[in-house]
Formats: structure tokens, C-alpha cells, sequence
């Protein structure tokens, strides 16, 4: 595909902070002098709509986490996601990478049982749409392991149905993941399931789990996980195949 012209090129280059907001549209008269006021209009318009739909899909994937800031503080959700998009690097529409690192800018700013919310809505995008991490070894695909102060999906999935109120303090272990369906799944694991996904990754052996968790134990949670599409399944000469 041939690159286009270097005129081309200049205007969108300074489009980009318009569509950002950081300039305003008459700015385009520096490259394309011949924009007429109804030309800048048009495109301001057009900036406002690229920047709502930027908002808008932080919004959508924080649905729960937008519910418990308000909790706390009513403008803590908006300030953050106007503080995001202005750091976020560009405005090209590669729409969903925009909510990854949003859980961070939360961290920083709101309430830590806010924070678990928004983590765990992070969590979810990535593994249903981007930014999923690398697959471990032993692992059919990529994992999610997180220790929460109270039963955060359990709660996020209330607030996403309208129930919404200070949680209780449970701590509450989960493990997300994709089923062999790509269907998203969450597991609260037992000290079976983390020997097995020990076990799994070559960080320990049956043997040297055995005073914590009895091998039998670990087999048995070893083959629930291996049913569930977590694990790899056991391949040739004791090794295992993840996809």
C-alpha cells in the first residue's frame, strides 16, 4: 500500500489534537488555509463526537466502578476519565486499548475498595477483548489471579443490575480465565487449585506441596481445572499442549 501524500499526511497529524481536544478546530486553518468557518465547525463537531465515544466506552466497561466511586464521590468517576483521555496517546480508533491502565488512574485517586472494582472490570475487558496477558506454561490460555478485600465479582455484577451499597469485607480469591468455549469464567480456588496451578506452571512438585495440600488433592483439582479449559491438557511423553 502506497504511504499518502505528505500533504495528507500534515493535516491529519493536525487533526489529532483537535479530535483530542487540545486544540480547537480553527487550527487546521495552519495547514489547510482554504477551511471555511462552516469547514471548522464541522470538524469541531466532529471532535466533540470522537471524544464522547472515547468517554463512552470507559464508561461502558467501568459500569460498576462508576456506581461505587458515586458512593463515595459523585465527580471522582468523570474527573478520572477526563484525566485518562488526556494522557491516553492519541486519537486513533483503536477504542478498546483505551480503558487498559484505567484501573491505575483509580488507584490513585479513589477509595481502595473502588480500586478492586475497577481492577476487576479491567480484568474483564482484557480477557474478553484486549490486553490479555502472555499464557504461562501448563496453561491453556491466559489467566487472571487476583485477591480481593471482599467478594468483588460477586458485587460488580450486582451494581451492573442496579443493586448498589457499601460491600462487607470477605476476602475473596478468583481466577478468570477463558473455557475451552472462549466463554468467560471465574473460579474462587481452594488450596487444591493454587497447588495444582503450581504444580502446572513447574513452580513446585506434588511432593514438596505434600505437607500443605495432599497430592491427592492436588490431582483431583488438577484434573477440575484441566475439565474447566484452564489447564493444558497432558500431552505426549508428559508434556502439555496449550493453544
Amino acid at each position: 500500500m502506497s504511504s499518502p501524500p505528505p500533504g495528507l499526511t500534515r493535516f491529519f497529524d493536525a487533526v489529532v489534537p483537535i479530535l483530542r481536544g487540545d486544540a480547537p478546530a480553527s487550527a487546521a486553518r495552519a495547514i489547510e488555509p482554504g477551511y471555511s468557518a462552516h469547514d471548522v465547525a464541522r470538524l469541531a463537531m466532529f471532535g466533540g463526537m470522537v471524544r464522547r465515544q472515547r468517554a463512552l466506552l470507559l464508561e461502558k466497561v467501568f459500569r460498576a466502578t462508576c456506581a461505587a466511586w458515586a458512593l463515595e464521590a459523585p465527580e471522582g468517576f468523570e474527573e478520572a476519565v477526563a484525566a485518562h483521555l488526556a494522557d491516553e496517546g492519541g486519537a486513533e480508533p483503536d477504542y478498546p486499548s483505551i480503558a487498559l491502565g484505567f484501573a491505575d488512574r483509580v488507584a490513585s485517586a479513589a477509595p481502595s475498595w473502588v480500586a478492586e472494582v475497577a481492577d476487576w472490570e479491567e480484568c474483564l475487558h482484557r480477557l474478553r477483548v484486549v490486553g490479555a496477558p502472555p499464557v504461562d506454561p501448563g496453561l491453556r490460555g491466559p489467566v487472571l489471579a487476583r485477591a480481593y478485600s471482599f467478594d468483588v465479582p460477586a458485587w460488580t455484577k450486582a451494581a451492573r443490575r442496579g443493586v448498589v451499597a457499601r460491600p462487607t469485607a470477605s476476602p475473596t480469591p478468583v481466577l478468570a480465565f477463558r473455557d475451552r468455549e472462549e466463554t468467560l469464567r471465574r473460579l474462587r480456588p481452594g488450596p487444591g487449585h493454587v497447588a495444582a496451578l503450581a504444580v502446572a506452571r513447574g513452580e513446585a512438585t506434588p511432593e514438596a506441596l505434600a505437607s500443605v495440600v495432599p497430592a491427592e488433592a492436588i490431582a483431583t483439582a488438577a484434573a477440575e481445572l484441566t475439565e474447566l479449559g484452564l489447564l493444558a491438557e497432558p500431552g505426549p511423553r508428559g508434556h502439555t499442549e496449550a493453544r
